[in-house]
């Protein structure tokens, strides 16, 4: 009796909560599963000038700078289920300039919501 109501009172405080948004951030973020640094098939995109990590991009804000300057976009790349060895890109509407203290992790502002990002996570500029 008593653990189905601490069980209870468990899920009451985890609704809404700070923890329930970081792990739906986090969710979000495995779903679309961005491209990251290093990976097979992505050797392509080491070369590119328009291609930097999510930790350079909020690192380097001259580099930022001169691709916004360049009325250029950032997106995320993600793998093309449908035509593999492809990529599609999805559009970042805002960057979090902070990254969390514990994991490490970067916020990202897509369409679909806000997602947590490794710092290795390449970004297009398009």
């Amino acid at each position: 009796m008593w653990r189905n109501q601490t069980t209870q009172i468990a899920k009451k405080k985890y609704v809404g909560s700070p923890l329930q948004k970081r792990n739906e951030k986090i969710r979000r973020a495995a779903r679309i599963a961005p491209v990251r640094k290093g990976e097979a098939g992505c050797e392509q995109f080491a070369e590119l000038r328009h291609v930097m990590t999510a930790a350079d991009l909020v690192a380097n804000g001259d580099t930022v700078e001169v691709q916004v300057s360049a009325c250029r976009e950032p997106y995320l790349l993600v793998r093309d289920c449908c035509n593999p060895g492809h990529f599609l890109p999805v559009a970042i509407h805002d960057i979090a300039v902070e990254q969390e203290e514990r994991s490490g992790l970067y916020e990202l502002e897509l369409h679909s919501g806000p997602v947590l990002v490794k710092p290795d996570t390449l970004i297009y500029w398009k």
